[in-house]
């Protein structure tokens, strides 16, 4: 089975596979991971877009689709090399798959990364080099730092974690650049990866003192959650009274702001 088991293959080689078996198996857990990965990029990206097309809808998963292949081989990395340097590691795989991982890992990161290479040749034939470059280079910041994140392994990565995060959210922004697209790229940090980024620095390990101030405990998270994003409604909403910003741009926002507030509501 270590030789070349294909449930061993399939594991590591299928599409988000690895990550919603091992990372996130719950069916509940894997419609989030989905809806904050995959709808806020999206759409930012086609808001990028003048008159709407299949074609831009496909060149924008295209490149969702080879980011975050080649970004799931991070966590394949973390789990079955990274993780044996921590004092207390996190065990998330079962002894063959440990061992299948070791032993193919180079043959794992070259279908990877030839399957995200791919997918950008064709985002960037499918645009044209003037409109995509910024983005295919953007995106090639987030293997490197998924690379320094498992590599630091001490409780100072969280200040690595915040720009791994961006850097696979960023890209979308460039895909279809506008008049607007220095707008869509800050609203893209704001509405995960600076929300997740000051989660990280409440973790117990470290818990640092002004973050601790809004999240004293892990019970406090989805509270916290709720109010960042009120806080981003309000402010953009300003901006939107006042003719600042264009209404379509926020709605994502909102949007953060019900889910968040149906999850805490479901909970009680």
């Amino acid at each position: 089975m270590i030789n070349g088991g294909s449930a061993y293959w399939r594991l590591f080689l299928e599409p988000m596979r690895y990550n919603f078996a091992i990372r996130v198996p719950a069916l509940n857990k894997r419609l989030s991971w989905l809806f904050i990965n995959l709808f806020p990029t999206i759409y930012f990206a086609l808001c990028g877009v003048g008159q709407l097309s299949l074609p831009h809808l496909l060149t924008a998963l295209v490149l969702w689709f080879g980011i975050y292949y080649l970004y799931e081989f991070g966590y394949i990395y973390n789990d079955a090399i990274a993780a044996k340097r921590e004092a207390s590691p996190t065990r998330r795989l079962s002894r063959g798959q440990q061992q299948f991982a070791e032993r193919h890992l180079l043959s794992i990161f070259a279908v990877r990364f030839l399957t995200y290479a791919a997918c950008m040749a064709l985002v960037w034939f499918w645009t044209g080099i003037s409109e995509s470059l910024i983005a295919i280079a953007l995106s090639c910041f987030t293997p490197i730092l998924f690379y320094a994140y498992n590599c630091w392994r001490s409780t100072s990565n969280v200040w690595l974690y915040f720009w791994l995060v961006v850097s696979r959210f960023v890209p979308f922004a460039w895909l279809f650049p506008d008049e607007n697209v220095w707008i869509r790229t800050l609203l893209l940090v704001l509405i995960y990866p600076l929300e997740i980024g000051i989660e990280r620095f409440s973790r117990p390990q470290k818990r640092f003192p002004l973050v601790a101030k809004v999240m004293p405990t892990e019970e406090s998270k989805p509270r916290f959650r709720i109010y960042y994003y009120t806080f981003c409604c309000m402010v953009l909403g300003l901006f939107g009274a006042f003719q600042l910003m264009d209404v379509a741009l926020m709605a994502p926002f909102f949007l953060f702001l019900f889910y968040r507030v149906s999850l805490c509501a479901g909970c009680r």
